[in-house]
């Protein structure tokens, strides 16, 4: 199986280093914010170890830069809270404007009543009709 090796697949650790570096924090310290040792956070930036999903999460909070930039995925580093109520307007519009609509079935329309009723004597047929194997 052939593999496609993207140059870009590992921007993050110069991201990381970089968004260190440019905070002034040592890495002792976003170790210590991380919960792990020194020694783990700089096998992260040699790209010894591969960082934890979780990890990735508390330095784009802790920087405050979205995790598709750490990641490499953007070039514009915008805050967690700018994507957070970006991304609540397009929902809330996406929502208003839709051109389908959701239509939940309720015991009150009688066309599913029939329906329902049918399904649940065939599932009594079949309840009554093993005894042993309901009651295990």
């Amino acid at each position: 199986m052939n593999y496609t090796y993207f140059d870009d697949d590992k921007k993050y650790i110069q991201r990381i280093r970089g968004l260190r570096e440019d905070h002034d924090y040592s890495q002792k310290y976003v170790a210590d914010y991380l919960c792990t040792s020194q020694t783990m956070y700089a096998r992260y930036e040699r790209d010894a170890s591969a960082m934890p999903i979780r990890h990735l999460i508390y330095l784009a909070k802790l920087y405050n830069v979205s995790t598709d930039y750490i990641l490499g995925l953007t070039d514009m580093p915008s805050s967690y809270n700018e994507l957070a109520s970006a991304e609540t307007a397009v929902s809330q519009k996406s929502c208003s404007d839709s051109r389908y609509s959701i239509r939940w079935k309720t015991s009150d329309n009688p066309s599913h009543k029939a329906s329902d009723k049918s399904s649940n004597k065939s599932l009594d047929k079949k309840l009554t009709k093993n005894p042993d194997k309901t009651s295990r």
